[in-house]
């Protein structure tokens, strides 16, 4: 299961839902091997990595797998 979330900036919020989410369907998805994208349009400090929400989350993937990426794409301000 590949579970994907899209942020602008916030990534501790997308960290922190993501966790969430596989908290609430790790019962329905049992034996699954699951994998977590999260998409941010601002750059992401490597810091992230020793928070503890970042540990959270990849400690309850199963496969263990958490990927951040940053694009760099069209972005409009309103």
């Amino acid at each position: 299961m590949i579970y994907v979330e899209l942020k602008g900036s916030d990534i501790v919020r997308a960290l922190k839902q993501v966790y969430e989410t596989l908290k609430q369907t790790k019962h329905v998805y049992a034996g699954w091997v699951n994998e977590v994208r999260i998409v941010v349009g601002n750059r992401v400090s490597t810091s992230i990595y020793n928070r503890q929400e970042y540990e959270n989350l990849r400690k309850s993937c199963s496969g263990g797998k958490v990927t951040i990426h940053h694009i760099n794409i069209y972005k409009e301000t309103l």
